[in-house]
């Protein structure tokens, strides 16, 4: 045998294994009773700031914390965005606010199981 038969036949074995890992694969839900166990992963998390009148907030910097953090500032519209993270386990607070503002709440801001967006209020000084 040449080497070109012998890498062409190790690369078909090394495919077929490859499937049938996938073929046997059970990580995936059958049914949708067995949606509630799988953890999902948000492709984005987004949190709206407002004050005590409902206008938007620009400036607050939010983390947004669980064995480490990631930050993010609010824009124009009072938006922060949390790209691609999974909010299950994490707790939010607010890390700073722009001058003339404050925030009196809870240290940490709770998230409900599976969601993609949160309001939070900040005050006026």
């Amino acid at each position: 045998m040449n080497i070109k038969r012998i890498l062409s036949l190790s690369l078909v074995l090394v495919m077929l294994f490859c499937l049938s890992a996938c073929a046997n694969d059970n990580s995936h839900p059958k049914n949708s009773s067995d949606l509630e166990d799988v953890n999902y992963i948000a492709a984005r998390f987004l949190v709206t700031v407002v004050d005590g009148d409902g206008n938007k907030v620009e400036g607050v910097i939010l983390k947004l914390r669980k064995d480490s953090y990631v930050t993010a500032r609010t824009n124009k519209e009072g938006i922060a965005t949390f790209p691609f993270v999974a909010t299950e386990g994490y707790r939010l607070s607010v890390f700073s606010c722009p001058e003339g503002y404050e925030y009196t709440g809870y240290s940490y801001i709770p998230i409900k199981k599976g969601a993609k967006e949160l309001t939070v209020e900040i005050s006026k000084k």
